[in-house]
């Protein structure tokens, strides 16, 4: 199985890196899947990775009554990015998946990848688009042709 990871570098220039995953019992797909959030979303996205038969195990953190019935439930503060690097530390996840924008907006992708650990969801920069109106609508008035409401901010 393929794994490739997509980022931006501090010049803003894609750069992406692909490598085989070969589990740690050496099967190729034994993956164990860390998932960061306790809504609907998380347990959408633990039900479904769990469908897969490359998937060996899938935390999640901290969930709720509903995941803990597809994935194993880890108390975590999902905010605290000290929090999250600590618990894959221990857990040695294959790929981190994270839900809710708060981890993201506070620089959780970037924690990852300076330790070359693969997670999904984009860096603090590109977090800021979702998670800040201001800084959406300040970043939108520089793009050359978009049209958008004006409003206040």
């Amino acid at each position: 199985m393929l794994l490739q990871t997509v980022d931006t570098a501090a010049g803003g220039e894609y750069r992406s890196r692909t490598a085989e995953f070969a589990g740690e019992r050496g099967e190729k797909g034994a993956m164990k899947i860390l998932v960061i959030g306790s809504g609907g979303r998380e347990h959408a996205l633990v039900w479904k990775l769990g469908e897969s038969k490359r998937v060996e195990k899938i935390w999640c953190a901290p969930g709720n009554g509903g995941i803990a019935q597809e994935a194993e439930c880890v108390a975590l503060d999902a905010g605290d990015v000290n929090a999250i690097v600590a618990l894959a530390e221990r857990l040695k996840p294959d790929l981190t998946v994270v839900g809710p924008e708060a981890p993201l907006v506070a620089g959780v992708a970037d924690e990852f990848s300076t330790r070359a650990w693969a997670i999904a969801g984009p860096a603090k920069q590109g977090a800021q688009l979702e998670g800040s109106k201001v800084f959406a609508k300040e970043f939108l008035k520089h793009v050359r042709g978009l049209r958008f409401a004006g409003g206040r901010l």
